[in-house]
Parts: structure tokens; sequence; C-alpha cells
């Protein structure tokens, strides 16, 4: 990807986000999304910063998220599984730790 493809999709988030959503550029958070296995929504990291390199980096567009990407204590995929179950009624994946299942709303044990 280069900045000018990067520039096309921002602007048509937010033209989107504020025509479709009604939501104002400012109020839209960026995330960096991590390869790592997460049972909600992907797991990810705010950025902390965004800039042009310099020197050795010159010619590139630098985005610096604000926690590490790569975890030294690694959450393997078997960790995640083994805390998931079905929910009784519709089947769908649930973490063992919800109260109410979030595809159909039946109450967990």
């Amino acid at each position: 990807m280069n900045l000018e493809e990067l520039q096309r999709i921002v602007n048509e988030a937010v033209s989107y986000t504020k025509d479709v959503h009604g939501i104002e550029a400012e109020h839209v958070e960026v995330k960096l999304t991590l390869s790592e296995p997460s049972i909600r929504s992907r797991a990810s990291s705010d950025v902390k910063t965004a800039y042009l390199g310099l020197d050795l980096e010159k010619g590139e567009f630098r985005i610096d998220p604000n926690d590490m990407l790569v975890s030294s204590k690694r959450t393997t995929l078997h960790k995640v599984l083994k805390r998931l179950v079905n929910c009784e009624i519709c089947d769908e994946a649930v973490c063992t730790t919800d109260n109410y299942c979030s595809s159909c709303g039946n109450k967990l044990n």
C-alpha cells in the first residue's frame, strides 16, 4: 500500500461514517489489528503516532502502535478455545465467563 491509497481509503471512511452513521471523523478511533487470537472483537492496539520516515526510512509513511505488536507472552489458540462453549439454544460459541449469549440472548450458567 502507498500513501495515496491510504489517503483514498481514509477519505472514503470519513465520508461514509459522516454520511451513513452521522459520526464526525474526530470521534472515530484508529486501531491496528493484531494477529492474535481473540474471543470477541479482533485484538487491536491504538495508534501512538503517524509520520513520514527520515533518513533510511525516507519515502515511507510510518504508523507506530501504542502497544507492542508482538507480545512476549502469546496466548495460544488452544487456550482461547478452551474458554469457549456452545450455547444450548442457538449452538453459537460463547465464552465461559459470559452471562448471556451474544447471538440469541440466552442466559448462560
